[in-house]
């Protein structure tokens, strides 16, 4: 015996306990020790076998799943069922501590244009078909406020804005760091001493002595070591990065 695969041997099938999935097509298959043109297994016509049975995994839908004052909500209803269910029937329950629910609507789907606080409750939906008729669990339909539909929306609002005032936060200080300069502090500073007439040297007749104090980086050191208008020595630190230079400078 098949049913688009092999399900058992025997003249009989016997099926003791019929469920809804043994719907589907049966055919038999015979041979003897006789062939024709070469074939000795010969199939039967095929035969459909539909289970009747009654709504299953009946289960209600809300759309949209929150509700307020004055909007419109859809409830429907879905069901298994061989035959497909036929009737739909709708009750409503104001008291969770009662079984007994008023019918208020009949169809597949229950329409409420305008919602209001006598809407509220605990609905239902029987199915039924010709084999027979079974509920659905119940579903709360209540109404949300505006101001707590809001207030659940606050904090994912908050969290956005301030995570975007956080990056902007960090680009401005990584591009104030690109743009600054290698120092901000000056690489020359300049004293002037007054020379004395007793220590006048033939270089200072003319004027004063300036003697500069001046701070090159070592990147520069070696352009300004050869320049015919500085003359000195020039002193490393064992310990430092940048050099310092001792010039006597005299005005023309």
């Amino acid at each position: 015996m098949w049913k688009g695969f092999f399900i058992g041997w025997g003249r009989t099938l016997h099926i003791p306990d019929v469920q809804p999935d043994h719907s589907g097509r049966y055919h038999c298959q015979a041979w003897n020790s006789i062939s024709s043109r070469g074939v000795d297994h010969f199939n039967s016509s095929a035969v459909l076998l539909q289970v009747y049975y009654v709504p299953e995994n009946i289960s209600i839908t809300i759309n949209p799943a929150h509700v307020v004052w004055g909007s419109s909500v859809t409830l429907t209803c879905s069901s298994d069922a061989n035959p497909p269910a036929d009737t739909y029937i709708w009750y409503r329950n104001t008291n969770s501590s009662s079984s007994n629910g008023s019918q208020v609507g009949s169809g597949q789907v229950l329409s409420i244009s305008s919602m209001e606080a006598l809407h509220s409750g605990l609905y239902l939906c029987q199915a039924r078909n010709q084999v027979g008729g079974k509920n659905s669990t119940e579903v709360l339909l209540a109404m949300v406020d505006e101001e707590q539909r809001g207030s659940q929306t606050l904090p994912a609002v908050y969290g956005i804005g301030l995570a975007l005032i956080v990056a902007l936060v960090v680009a401005l200080f990584l591009f104030c760091n690109i743009q600054r300069p290698d120092s901000a502090l000056p690489d020359v500073a300049r004293h002037t001493i007054p020379s004395s007439s007793s220590s006048q040297s033939p270089a200072s007749i003319g004027g004063e002595v300036i003697y500069s104090l001046v701070n090159i980086k070592s990147r520069d050191l070696e352009g300004l070591s050869d320049s015919p208008d500085v003359q000195g020595s020039r002193s490393k630190g064992k310990n430092s990065i940048d050099s310092v230079i001792y010039a006597t400078i005299s005005p023309r």
